[in-house]
């Protein structure tokens, strides 16, 4: 019997932690609805199922034509960032996806576009352009097309998102999860481009280490894995065609 009191009671006490983390997130909104007159939709997710379950089930109930997909752990360094990132939707119907720069904490480069190159094992793998590098980096301030975007914060056409399923979700929880929709986006035709002009800082992995699921180099290793083998030509054709080592900007470019 104390066993089964035990038992109700962390249920119980599970449902309860969950209606007051939702409250929470409703009294939030309802503040921000007040002070900006700005309408939300909220979707309660019943645990962290990661990501690409996540942001799927925001987008089955959004009605705007542009998806934002932001982390929690990401912060804008500056106001303008979201108009920034929608103008290349009006300046070529081709663009699909658009991504901000991202900083990490002490103003260094974190996340300039994503390329894709293999390791030492030949195995291949997702980078960064700029990483490390300073903030005001030249090459870093080109806006330009690029492979792909980071997940952290991108935006994303509705009806392309739609299109093609949204995001992959059988990625174990944490990696690929964005590239693997870039590289959807770009198989049906569409163009990703990079826009440094919004900058937002990025807490690497504050976020994801809150999942009970999230294990680091396991999941790191099969996600890379699985990826490889739906995109591995799809990557081989596309870093051939950018024709790029990762110190350059691409030449493909779009007006800032």
């Amino acid at each position: 019997m104390k066993s089964l009191f035990n038992i109700v009671m962390r249920i119980v006490s599970s449902l309860l932690g969950l209606l007051m983390v939702a409250m929470g997130c409703v009294w939030m909104l309802q503040g921000l609805n007040l002070l900006y007159g700005i309408p939300f939709r909220l979707a309660v997710m019943r645990r962290n199922s990661g990501y690409a379950a996540a942001c799927n089930a925001g987008a089955r109930i959004a009605r705007g034509e542009i998806l934002a997909m932001v982390n929690s752990d990401v912060i804008p360094a500056g106001p303008g960032w979201l108009d920034r990132l929608v103008e290349p939707f009006a300046a070529s119907a081709a663009i699909t996806i658009t991504g901000p720069k991202l900083l990490f904490d002490d103003g260094s480069i974190q996340h300039a576009g994503m390329y894709f190159a293999r390791n030492h094992f030949g195995h291949w793998l997702n980078h960064h352009f700029y990483k490390g590098y300073p903030r005001d980096f030249t090459a870093a301030t080109v806006a330009r097309l690029v492979p792909g975007v980071t997940g952290a914060c991108m935006l994303v056409r509705k009806a392309a998102f739609d299109q093609v399923g949204g995001f992959t979700e059988d990625y174990v929880i944490g990696d690929y999860e964005d590239s693997d929709l870039c590289l959807k986006l770009r198989d049906a035709g569409g163009d990703i481009a990079y826009v440094p002009s919004a900058e937002l800082y990025h807490f690497e992995r504050q976020s994801i280490r809150q999942s009970e699921d999230y294990m680091r180099g396991s999941a790191d290793r099969y996600n890379a894995w699985l990826h490889a083998g739906r995109w591995g030509e799809a990557m081989d054709a596309l870093m051939t065609a950018f024709r790029q080592p990762p110190h350059k900007p691409s030449p493909l470019r779009i007006a800032a």
